[in-house]
């Protein structure tokens, strides 16, 4: 009974959210699990096809603020790009919330950028090429230098602010 009386709670948490914040999309609501150990999740999905290429970035990031600032007691996390497909390819934002997961998802590419961060460079040894032509035993090796781009997602500062504390607080001294 627990677990339902919980959930109907929630239920009505978010109404009153939504209620506040009748500008904002209408979310899935799940509540699955069993009795000993339910499972409730609120569920965003920003995919704005409507807008141009050029003006969707800033359409789908104005979105994912507003659903934030609806829920201005909940700590947000973004997810790790680098963990799997899913990750690299949906930019999310999560967070619990009055015994809630909440979630915020759209694609990686609207909010964030790919970026070269660095390039490695290592030095290999291989087979010299003009000399691989005549003979294939007692090849000398050569060495040679080799690029490798690092690279990484760099996404909204002001959604990164909202979630990562570091930042928030550089952007507060910056501020003072």
């Amino acid at each position: 009974m627990k677990s339902f009386r919980s959930e109907v709670m929630v239920l009505r948490d978010l109404a009153t959210v939504l209620e506040r914040n009748q500008s904002i999309q209408r979310p899935i609501f799940e509540a699955t699990g069993d009795k000993e150990s339910p499972k409730v999740e609120i569920k965003f999905h920003v995919w704005d096809h409507t807008f141009s290429v050029e003006n969707r970035r800033q359409h789908v990031e104005a979105e994912i603020e507003a659903i934030m600032d609806s829920f201005p007691d909940a700590e947000w996390r973004t997810n790790n790009p680098n963990e799997n497909h899913f990750d690299r390819t949906y930019y999310q934002m999560l967070a619990e919330w009055h015994g809630a997961a909440v979630s915020i998802t759209t694609y990686r590419k609207t909010v964030c950028e790919m970026v070269v961060v660095r390039e490695d460079v290592e030095e290999v040894e291989e087979p010299d090429p003009a000399m691989l032509a005549e003979a294939m035993e007692g090849i000398p090796l050569v060495k040679r230098t080799v690029k490798t781009p690092v690279m990484e997602w760099d996404c909204n500062k002001a959604l990164a602010e909202k979630v990562d504390p570091i930042l928030k607080a550089r952007k507060e001294q910056a501020d003072a």
